[in-house]
């Protein structure tokens, strides 16, 4: 693992994993796979030094999936709470998991630490080119540029996904980009979707500039909405940039003074979200993807609290397809705040960790020519 930027072996290690790259893509447009590949793999829970890159056999995909060559993978903070042993602890439930979402979150025990002997590579969303196809898989060729959400193993050069996980990347987006899509876009509109977020109506989103929240303003403003976005003061050019209508700098004002009637709150902040209730109508909702607040609480206000509910809502092709839509409109574009070598996961675990991220953070997992 580097801990440095800048030094000869940094420098020469991205100048082989750049010909490796080549090399990769070159066989692959040759109809060849390589035996091997890099990925990190997590061994146990704990710290950044759980990660390690290590070379792994190529899976083979099953009946209804492909290989995808991974060119890039997002980092999510589900990525280290998994690490740490506690994927609970505001963890985003899978906003592509039948069932996820429907009541209202508390802070509840923390998950039991998984066995120091467990191995995994992380990572569940990923941008690249079909590499090979399960035996039933008809409706995509090798070779074309997708993008999708993988159950786990994103961290790679090769992961498989089912066929229907995955769709056409975007050419308005680059593969780091268009990594960094499926997850924030897909929760985005979730949480819209449940709040019953349309035209004319205020919402109010707070962290609007993290990787969800870029997105969710973004979706907003599409659906005709009226959007305050909350965040740092360092952030406010960028989400004026976005389309927020206004941005309340928690930093330097108290936004209780500022918000309050708001038809939708979004609060996408771990930990406890009653200050949200202040800015919601009464009859209004907020909508709690990572937070908790207890139905007292909700019931005194006189406001609907709720986790994003999947119920009734499309399947994973229809929400990349609805996600393509938009970003082929120019209503939709993902900011990548930092990339990272796959040899450098720990950092960017770290900086994801770390919090405040505008947009998202991004790992290069095979450097090639043409990452557009």
């Amino acid at each position: 693992m580097s801990d440095g930027c800048g030094t000869m072996r940094g420098r020469n290690r991205r100048l082989w994993t750049f010909a490796l790259g080549l090399i990769s893509s070159a066989a692959l447009a040759a109809g060849h796979l390589p035996d091997s590949m890099e990925a990190i793999v997590q061994r146990g829970v704990g710290g950044p030094g759980v990660l390690r890159l290590e070379h792994l056999p190529v899976p083979a995909p099953g009946a209804k999936q492909v290989l995808v060559h991974v060119y890039a993978a997002g980092v999510n903070p589900v990525d280290w709470k998994t690490r740490t042993g506690n994927p609970r602890a505001g963890g985003l439930a899978d906003p592509m998991r039948p069932g996820a979402g429907g009541g209202t979150r508390g802070p509840g025990p923390a998950a039991a630490p998984r066995s120091p002997a467990m191995a995994k590579i992380p990572g569940g969303e990923v941008a690249g080119v079909i590499a090979a196809l399960g035996s039933q898989v008809t409706h995509w060729r090798v070779g074309t540029a997708v993008y999708g959400r993988a159950n786990t193993g994103g961290y790679a050069q090769y992961v498989v996904i089912d066929a229907e996980a995955i769709a056409a990347k975007p050419p308005r987006l680059t593969f780091a980009q268009a990594a960094g899509l499926p997850v924030a876009g897909v929760t985005a509109m979730l949480c819209l979707r449940t709040a019953g977020v349309g035209p004319g109506q205020t919402v109010v989103i707070i962290g609007a500039a993290g990787g969800v929240g870029s997105v969710m303003v973004q979706m907003a403003k599409s659906l005709g909405a009226h959007v305050i976005g909350i965040a740092s003061s360092r952030h406010t050019v960028y989400l004026k940039a976005l389309g927020a209508d206004e941005v309340v700098n928690y930093d330097i004002e108290n936004p209780a003074r500022k918000i309050n009637g708001a038809d939708a709150v979004i609060d996408l902040v771990d930990g406890p979200a009653a200050a949200a209730l202040a800015y919601v109508r009464p009859g209004g909702k907020v909508i709690l993807p990572t937070g908790y607040v207890s139905s007292e609480q909700c019931a005194a206000a006189g406001v609907t609290c709720a986790e994003p509910d999947r119920r009734g809502a499309p399947g994973a092709a229809e929400s990349l397809a609805q996600l393509n839509e938009l970003v082929a409109a120019g209503k939709l574009t993902i900011h990548v705040e930092r990339e990272f070598t796959l040899a450098d996961a720990r950092r960017a675990q770290e900086r994801e960790h770390a919090g405040h991220v505008q947009g998202k953070i991004i790992l290069i997992t095979t450097m090639v020519a043409n990452t557009s």
